[in-house]
């Protein structure tokens, strides 16, 4: 299974904490799954460390990723043309949250999210 990490997942996996639900780190543990992280997710990490709603070394967490099993997604123009397709769900505008989800629907990975927003969306949701 190929899944994409939300920010929050990726946040709460590079953190050690015990946030991430059994299913979600059974699945991100599951050697036979590839594990990708957005370039969208770094984006958001840096603006929620500029206004001061997260507080971790960017830089550090980036080595991170790299040094890990984790691949890297960046956003590609087909990425781009899917996320012009996506009506977005009464409640759920976030620019960033859907262009996951475009990338989720043009690579068929699986989202795992902790936004249970996501599941209106034509995407396979894993909560954690």
């Amino acid at each position: 299974m190929k899944l994409l990490l939300d920010t929050n997942a990726l946040i709460w996996l590079l953190s050690g904490k015990d946030q991430l639900g059994q299913g979600a780190r059974d699945a991100i543990n599951d050697e036979r799954n590839s594990i990708f992280v957005s370039a969208v997710s770094i984006y958001e990490m840096a603006v929620k460390i500029r206004i001061g709603k997260l507080t971790i070394d960017l830089d550090t967490a980036i080595t991170r990723i790299d040094e890990s099993d984790i691949e890297r997604m960046e956003i590609e123009d087909k990425h781009c043309l899917t996320m012009t397709t996506i009506i977005a769900v009464p409640g759920h505008r976030d620019p960033l949250g859907l262009m996951l989800i475009a990338q989720a629907m043009s690579d068929g990975l699986t989202i795992i999210s902790r936004d249970h927003r996501l599941k209106a969306y034509p995407v396979n949701v894993l909560a954690c």
